[in-house]
């Protein structure tokens, strides 16, 4: 089965990545992968060479004057099974295919988050809610799998069905932990740092609670802002974008999230395939992703229940192996890749 992925780029995102996590079991089905991208990478933050490591071809379509009919094009020549699209300008370049196409193939789309939630959020109301109605435009005619359970339900809320496919992450071969150097409780958190993120929230905490350590390890457009607070904070520790996450994860005694939007945390599963129990805030994607045994939810921007649940979590025993394995039982991208493998394979017989 030949199957097309469309994204922006293959700069290192969210989405970029559940792309990667998928493709990298994609040798034990019958997929042969193929990448096509619309726009030039941030050349400090790609993830080509990721992509073509794991033997997957990467095509570039960057002419706006002649992408479509090229990208078409190249669909027909190349006789794929199945296009599967990832993100707002992707997903208008799947439904002008699926209608221009002479023979008729499967068009997907994965959802990543609620459009009227998180672009609202991150570009004020006015743009926002105008590039939420143009997500809502390019989907119309496309098979739509949510990637959470919490995504899926917003969008029955407007009428619109979906099926759910939820995200998946690479599992280390086996649970880690590394000695640190102090004694005092250590809280990561790792991800992008920008408003919807809410780290902000959080080094008010912490700046007031020296008997614990803080580590925010990332980028991205509050990076300066978060950075500079915390410069004179002792117990606070900013160390900017990683290439090796794992080596935090696996220092660390707790990650904190006190995110107000997400389609299915990455960093989340991630910080739980490494074992540690998990502080998130009262949304549906963490709650979709937690139980009593690996962590605790607090009521987002209230300081005096995140202090509860702070104090809760460090109170409680959590068995870190028990972490790793049952996140690893439902979040693992072989998991991922074989429910998506299945409906590419049920949804192709009906075209």
């Amino acid at each position: 089965m030949k199957v097309c992925y469309i994204i922006t780029t293959t700069t290192n995102c969210g989405p970029v990545n559940v792309v990667y996590n998928m493709l990298t079991e994609y040798r034990k089905f019958n997929v042969i992968p193929t990448i096509v991208t619309l726009k030039p990478d941030d050349s400090q933050k790609s993830r080509q060479k990721d992509f073509e490591k794991l033997g997957v071809r990467v095509k570039h379509f960057f002419d706006l004057k002649t992408q479509k009919k090229d990208i078409l094009d190249f669909i027909e020549k190349e006789k794929f099974d199945v296009v599967h699209s990832h993100g707002l300008v992707p997903d208008y370049i799947n439904s002008y295919l699926e209608k221009k196409e002479k023979e008729k193939i499967f068009h997907i789309t994965t959802l990543h988050n609620y459009p009227f939630d998180d672009y609202v959020k991150s570009k004020g109301f006015l743009f926002g809610n105008a590039m939420a109605v143009l997500q809502l435009t390019a989907v119309k005619n496309l098979y739509k799998v949510a990637c959470s359970k919490s995504i899926c339900s917003d969008f029955n809320k407007i009428g619109i069905k979906t099926d759910v496919i939820q995200n998946g992450i690479i599992f280390p071969d086996k649970l880690v932990r590394q000695k640190k150097s102090n004694q005092k409780p250590t809280f990561l958190y790792l991800g992008r740092i920008h408003k919807r993120k809410n780290v902000e929230f959080l080094v008010k905490y912490f700046q007031f609670h020296p008997e614990y350590d803080f580590w925010i390890v990332g980028d991205g457009a509050e990076y300066e802002n978060i950075k500079e607070q915390c410069a004179s904070i002792a117990n606070i520790t900013v160390f900017g974008k990683t290439e090796t996450p794992n080596e935090f994860y696996q220092k660390a005694d707790y990650y904190i999230s006190a995110s107000t939007s997400e389609g299915l945390p990455l960093s989340v599963l991630e910080a739980m395939s490494n074992g540690l129990p998990c502080i998130l805030s009262d949304i549906n994607p963490h709650k979709e992703v937690m139980d009593p045994d690996k962590g605790v939810i607090f009521k987002n921007n209230d300081i005096d229940d995140l202090d509860e649940a702070i104090k809760k979590v460090i109170d409680s025993e959590f068995d870190a192996t028990k972490i790793f394995e049952e996140t690893k039982s439902k979040f693992d991208t072989e998991v991922m890749m074989s429910n998506y493998v299945d409906l590419y394979e049920k949804q192709e017989k009906h075209v």
